[in-house]
């Protein structure tokens, strides 16, 4: 067996602890012809926290003066509204958090994650699952919560 080929566990430890550290949610570990991506749910932040436990009728008047906001296609590729199980990863009406992946754009087979940069609940999606995109071409619209 080629000793290039095969992944050392400390590596893979030493990796676990930048993503820890550095808040990472991906890494991707290549050694010769052997690859590992790591993945991770990170934590609601504070401010999303302290959003979902207050009262419903307070988060509700407060999203009304706050604006909208686009989440716009970052790259070209085909929109995918659902995981890879197939359940979709936000809804119309939806509370998205930030950093939250609400959807992602395929090109060339590899699928790349679209995340929210506000706290808020989606109001629109303006286009449909598996359905080609262009950059800067809006997704979904976020009304923004605090």
């Amino acid at each position: 067996m080629n000793k290039e080929a095969v992944m050392d566990i400390e590596r893979v430890r030493k990796a676990l602890t930048i993503m820890s550290d550095n808040g990472l949610s991906e890494l991707f570990l290549q050694t010769g012809n052997t690859a590992l991506t790591l993945k991770r749910d990170l934590p609601l932040l504070g401010e999303a926290a302290a959003c979902i436990i207050e009262e419903e009728g307070g988060v509700e008047a407060q999203a009304e003066t706050l604006p909208e906001t686009s989440i716009n296609a970052g790259m070209v590729g085909v929109l995918h509204l659902t995981d890879k199980h197939g359940l979709p990863m936000t809804m119309v009406g939806g509370r998205v958090s930030k950093g939250q992946v609400v959807c992602t754009i395929e090109a060339m087979k590899i699928r790349h994650d679209i995340r929210s940069i506000h706290n808020g609940v989606v109001t629109e999606i303006t286009t449909q699952d598996g359905v080609p995109v262009e950059y800067g071409q809006p997704l979904m619209i976020i009304r923004q919560e605090g």
